[in-house]
């Protein structure tokens, strides 16, 4: 099994203001990540899933693990600082639908460091 460790996480309320603040947005169907390069030798993740967008707390639990997982299994993340956030609908899909939405947002992570971050 996979680990996630402390320092592939965003910890506190200071790392994630300076993802909100000056990181890039990207979207996909009803998931928004924030993304900004970091100085660290490690991507790093933060999870967003609030109670007015999905009510159900086994809901948002499971929605918080298939991100995790998926970034735990996704090796060719670059080192940057990362917040998803997930919308309303997001709970109705199957989990191998999740899944692919999931990694269809760390492809355009991808692209977007490739295009922009890896030159300089």
């Amino acid at each position: 099994m996979h680990s996630f460790p402390r320092k592939k996480r965003l910890l506190n309320k200071h790392d994630y203001e300076k993802v909100f603040s000056s990181g890039k947005k990207i979207a996909t169907f009803q998931l928004t990540a924030f993304v900004k390069k970091n100085s660290h030798e490690l991507p790093r993740l933060g999870v967003v899933v609030s109670k007015r967008q999905i009510p159900r707390a086994v809901d948002r639990n499971k929605i918080k693990r298939m991100l995790r997982e998926c970034f735990r299994k996704h090796d060719s993340m670059p080192n940057v600082d990362i917040v998803v956030l997930a919308y309303k609908g997001l709970e109705k899909l199957s989990n191998p639908i999740l899944r692919e939405k999931v990694i269809e947002l760390w492809k355009k992570i991808e692209e977007w460091y490739e295009k922009y971050c890896k030159s300089s």
